[in-house]
């Protein structure tokens, strides 16, 4: 997965036994094809190391919940992969816009290192594109959902024994925004109430008539029963716009979420100078 929520050796992807192991037999991983490992930070390899092979027994069998899960962020790179594989341009999409997805399904395909905060939002173009329709969303949803809450093959304990996924409603040529988020949440109804729940957010980038739209959405889909159970405004902190610029709008529409019985978190914008 591409959110550091989910990066685990032991979870999502197949192992290569010939890759070297730590001292616990926690091995490096590849994603399948691509014949790159991926490794842990060396403060988390330090601290994994510290452990006592009972003491790691111990911390996996931990009931766990997993309370800001992004949708975009957690899908496996197989299913991006398979997804990229079956993707067509839109006829809506300048030549721009499909070399930005091009180029960001290629740095997928070769290996992501993340060196900064914008390394991450420049992919978001591709995997947006990836998921445009309600089959492809969903189809990420039940992966994502998948990888958090069911054992993977060989290991006894989920990743976490509560999810709540959040993401963006979005407006595609196949899609409204509600389309968008009852899709994701048809995925996250198959799962028991106590297991996972959806949180809608909102980007700092939309304009006040958008925002109203999600907010909107997420209420209505809540009073008919619907498992949203929150509203976050968040996104890129180095973006300017009026809902971002703007702590009277910011302020209105968490008021208007709280009010409906929905939980909401504010992610104030990076210090101006």
């Amino acid at each position: 997965m591409i959110d550091g929520h989910a990066l685990s050796p032991s979870s999502q992807f197949p192992l290569d036994n010939s890759l070297k192991t730590s001292v616990l037999g926690i091995p490096a991983f590849q994603i399948p094809d691509l014949g790159k490992p991926m490794s842990l930070s060396k403060p988390a390899l330090d601290a994994i190391e510290a452990l006592t092979p009972s003491q790691v027994d111990f911390l996996k069998a931990l009931p766990k919940a997993e309370l800001h899960a992004h949708l975009n962020g957690s899908i496996p790179l197989p299913v991006l992969q398979q997804l990229a594989a079956e993707y067509v341009p839109s006829e809506a999409d300048s030549d721009s816009t499909v070399s930005d997805i091009q180029s960001g399904i290629k740095k997928l395909q070769d290996g992501v290192v993340f060196e900064g905060l914008h390394d991450f939002f420049i992919l978001f173009p591709a995997i947006y594109a990836l998921t445009s329709t309600k089959e492809a969303l969903a189809r990420a949803t039940r992966a994502v959902l998948a990888g958090f809450l069911e054992p993977a093959d060989g290991e006894e304990y989920p990743q976490a024994t509560y999810l709540e996924l959040r993401s963006t409603p979005r407006k595609t040529t196949a899609m409204t925004r509600l389309e968008y988020v009852e899709a994701v949440l048809d995925e996250v109804e198959k799962y028991r109430a106590d297991q996972a729940a959806f949180i809608v957010s909102l980007d700092r980038r939309m304009s006040k008539e958008v925002a109203d739209e999600c907010v909107e959405a997420a209420i209505t889909l809540k009073k008919s029963g619907r498992r949203v159970v929150g509203v976050d405004i968040c996104g890129d902190p180095d973006v300017s716009s009026s809902c971002a610029d703007d702590s009277t709008q910011c302020l209105r529409l968490s008021r208007w979420a709280i009010w409906n019985n929905l939980r909401a978190t504010l992610w104030p914008p990076k210090p101006r100078d």
